[in-house]
């Protein structure tokens, strides 16, 4: 993997953990998005289908996955 940014958590940096959103509604993607960001530092990727989810995890292994079940292209 590559090299994430870190984060300082009481007194003591961490690397900060990635999550992938992986939904093809992009108001339920965006909504699931800005809660996140509003709960913590995250790094969070998003993909649009399957396909797309695919890829983001062979290039970044995420720590946490975010999946609509139904889906184009691929689910």
């Amino acid at each position: 993997g590559s090299s994430r940014p870190l984060c300082v958590f009481g007194g003591r940096s961490m690397e900060r953990k990635k999550i992938l959103v992986v939904e093809d509604n992009l108001d339920n993607r965006r909504i699931l998005v800005y809660r996140l960001r509003r709960m913590g530092d995250f790094d969070i990727v998003e993909a649009g289908n399957g396909e797309e989810a695919i890829d983001r995890v062979r290039l970044d292994r995420p720590d946490l996955i975010f999946m609509d079940l139904k889906m184009p292209v691929m689910d």
